[in-house]
């Protein structure tokens, strides 16, 4: 069975690590809710992953795709989260609203 692991390790040590970056911002945005879910977890391995500068840009590719241009939409998810990984739950129910 593959992991995330196992993908974010195929795409971090790619040539292509942008082009793949790209294509998993792109199906954020898709309408298969299985695909959205698993670039969430990708994504969240990946910035895990990174550091410094690297993990600066991509973290704000990832936002400015979800929609998100400014920290102030997610006042009220983090108002009511206990932790951050409640957060991410919540940003993924309401996306897929």
């Amino acid at each position: 069975m593959v992991t995330t692991d196992d993908l974010l390790g195929n795409i971090v040590s790619s040539n292509d690590y942008p082009r793949h970056l790209t294509m998993l911002l792109r199906l954020l945005n898709g309408s298969d809710s299985h695909t959205t879910n698993i670039c969430y977890l990708i994504l969240r391995a990946l910035l895990n992953q990174l550091s410094g500068e690297h993990q600066v840009d991509a973290a704000q590719r990832i936002l400015s795709s979800m929609g998100v241009h400014s920290l102030d939409v997610l006042q009220g998810v983090m108002a009511n989260a206990a932790t951050l990984q409640d957060v991410n739950i919540s940003i993924i129910h309401r996306k897929g609203q």
